[in-house]
């Protein structure tokens, strides 16, 4: 099978990641992949061949069996350039909810004209991929059902990939004999780190907080912290290329959303068998039982503070999640989903 995949850049984040998994796994087992890309930003590398293209060039879409877009703009590529005649089946994944994820990031008058033009675009994509039931759920309220599949992300990881010296004496450091939480993330509202803050300033002193990774609220949630006085108990790292090679040094990996597609750092801890805590949204509810994780209720803070003691004294939530990755979100689980939605299966 020859598969084209579209996506904005080759920036080694959230999607993007997505697709890099995905050409693993089909190359693995026999399928032949490209990926066409648009912007020039700090690129991952890719096993397949690559090539960057603009809105205004052309590729013949009749080379290949399946063609998958990532994000709003390969889906509006596909929607200019597919010909009447496309022999490729085209498919489309949405990552996220697309208008609560859209008011985290724009003001109203850009974010709802955003997500109605995210669902127009994949108006001549022969399938739509969710990323969970629920999302599917939610979709269908503006696309037909037989349109519409969901399949469940998976996250390779590279185990024998460690920190540099810096990065280990930074986290050695800081934690010392502190109990360590951590979250591997953007830094703006939807992630929900301004929670963990409040909640530290409720624990115990030994509680410490390790945040890898950066976005817009940042200085606000810096000033937070000030606020509450556990401006000595957090540590930011900043963006770290495969932040998932800091998870051997947290006690608990902690991810209070408000919002998540499907959360790809999760699935990260969850393969390194970490004891892990999450918001009580659909898309955890769906994925994890609560003999897996240990999940709180948004937005109580008091609840979230209970889910972190809970945690720290059970150590099977972390030997259970990680059968789980291995029973249901591993790359072959993956790859088997995908394939059957590319031969139409489904």
């Amino acid at each position: 099978m020859r598969i084209a995949y579209i996506v904005p850049s080759l920036l080694n984040a959230g999607p993007v990641n997505v697709v890099h998994d995905l050409v693993e796994v089909m190359l693995q087992h026999g399928h032949e992949c490209i990926v066409y890309y648009f912007d020039n930003k700090k690129a991952q590398h890719f096993s397949c061949e690559t090539q960057k293209i603009s809105m205004l060039k052309h590729i013949d879409m009749n080379k290949y069996d399946v063609i998958h877009t990532h994000g709003v703009r390969p889906n509006c590529y596909l929607l200019l350039h597919k010909p009447l005649s496309c022999t490729a089946h085209c498919i489309a994944t949405f990552h996220n909810y697309v208008f609560e994820d859209y008011s985290y990031i724009y003001p109203k008058y850009v974010a709802v004209p955003g997500a109605y033009l995210t669902l127009i675009s994949t108006y001549r994509h022969h399938k739509v991929i969710a990323l969970s039931r629920d999302a599917m759920n939610y979709y269908n309220r503006w696309m037909k059902e037989e349109k519409l599949v969901f399949a469940y992300n998976t996250r390779k990881v590279d185990f024998s990939k460690g920190l540099t010296s810096h990065e280990k004496e930074e986290i050695v450091s800081f934690k010392k004999n502190s109990l360590l939480i951590g979250i591997n993330s953007g830094v703006h509202p939807r992630k929900g780190i301004d929670l963990l803050i409040e909640a530290l300033g409720l624990l115990p002193n030994n509680y410490k907080l390790f945040i890898v990774g950066d976005g817009i609220s940042r200085e606000k949630y810096h000033r937070l912290s000030e606020s509450l006085g556990v401006i000595d108990r957090i540590y930011w790292a900043g963006h770290h290329e495969e932040a998932y090679r800091y998870l051997p040094y947290y006690d608990i990996y902690a991810l209070p959303s408000r919002s998540e597609g499907f959360p790809l750092s999760v699935l990260e801890a969850a393969a390194f068998g970490k004891t892990i805590i999450c918001s009580d949204i659909p898309v955890f509810k769906e994925l994890y039982t609560e003999d897996e994780v240990s999940m709180f209720e948004l937005p109580y803070i008091e609840s979230l503070v209970e889910a972190i003691k809970r945690a720290a004294d059970n150590s099977a939530y972390g030997i259970n999640v990680q059968k789980k990755y291995e029973q249901m979100y591993s790359p072959e689980a993956f790859y088997n989903r995908h394939l059957k939605i590319y031969k139409s299966d489904i």
